[in-house]
């Protein structure tokens, strides 16, 4: 499952991967997000995925990035910091931030620490 909460005391949008999740799950969420007018257009996420399995293969991984394309349309910036304390989350991670540096005003990162995914943001 995948839950979301608007922090608007650090102006984050603060995001739970829990269980097990898989491609369907992340595309319906990127497509919340950018239905979603009430968020900042410059957008900070803080995605938790600690508590989770993550289930995608390397093809579904260039999907996902291939969606934010559309996502891009409607903000000027998003930066999203992704953190996880698991090998292959992080492996799978890291292929997709290979897959979205084309997109300049989309910034992704890898963090094991919420101190350093937090500074990232800030």
């Amino acid at each position: 499952m995948i839950t979301k909460q608007f922090n608007h005391n650090s102006n984050i949008l603060e995001v739970t991967y829990s269980g097990e999740i898989d491609i369907k799950q992340i595309l319906n969420y990127q497509l919340e997000i950018n239905l979603d007018t009430s968020f900042p257009r410059d957008l900070m996420i803080l995605t938790d995925a600690t508590n989770s399995k993550i289930i995608l293969s390397t093809k579904e991984v260039d999907e996902i990035a291939l969606a934010i394309e559309d996502l891009m349309k409607k903000y000027s910036l998003i930066k999203n910091a992704f953190l996880t304390d698991s090998p292959l989350p992080t492996a799978l991670s890291t292929l997709y931030k290979l897959s979205v540096t084309s997109f300049p005003t989309y910034q992704f990162d890898v963090f094991s620490t919420k101190k350093a995914a937090l500074k990232f943001l800030t």
